[in-house]
C-alpha cells in the first residue's frame, strides 16, 4: 500500500469513529492490531473499539477533524481535532453538558492495507479540566 492510500484510510478511520461505524472501524484493524494511548497498556482492536465507544458515546454528535497528515512508507502522522458536548457520564465523570475541544496526534503505522498499530497522544488533564474537574 502507497502513502497516499494509508492518508486516504487515516481520513477514513476518523470519518468512521465519527459517524459511530464501530464494525467498519473494527474492519480497518489488521489480526494483529495494537493500540496505544499510553507506552505500556496496548489494547488488542476489540478493547480498542470498545474504548473509542465508550469515550465518543459521552459527546454525542462529536466532530473529529484531520487537519494535518504525514505519510512515509508504512506509517502516517495525523493531526486532529474534536469539539463536543458532554451529554453522558465520561471516564466516571457525570455529565456535564460543557463543550470540550482539543488537539491530538496519532501515528498509525499499515500493514497489508490494514491498521496494525495505533499511537495516540492527547493531553487528559485539559480534557477533564474543560469539564470543570
Amino acid at each position: 500500500m502507497n502513502c497516499e492510500k494509508n492518508i486516504q484510510a487515516t481520513y477514513e478511520l476518523s470519518r468512521l469513529i465519527e459517524e459511530n461505524e464501530y464494525d467498519k472501524v473494527k474492519e480497518l484493524c489488521h489480526p494483529d492490531f495494537k493500540f496505544y494511548s499510553s507506552i505500556n497498556s496496548p489494547l488488542n482492536a476489540d478493547d480498542f473499539v470498545t474504548q473509542e465507544k465508550g469515550h465518543m458515546d459521552a459527546f454525542p454528535g462529536f466532530k473529529m477533524t484531520v487537519l494535518e497528515t504525514f505519510a512515509k512508507e508504512d506509517k502516517v502522522a495525523a493531526y486532529l481535532t474534536f469539539s463536543g458536548v458532554q451529554s453522558k457520564a465520561y471516564l466516571g465523570l457525570q455529565p456535564t453538558h460543557r463543550s470540550v475541544y482539543f488537539s491530538f496526534m496519532v501515528m498509525l503505522t499499515f500493514k497489508d492495507g490494514e491498521v496494525i498499530e495505533n499511537h495516540s497522544h492527547y493531553n487528559g488533564q485539559d480534557i477533564m479540566k474543560q469539564l470543570g474537574n
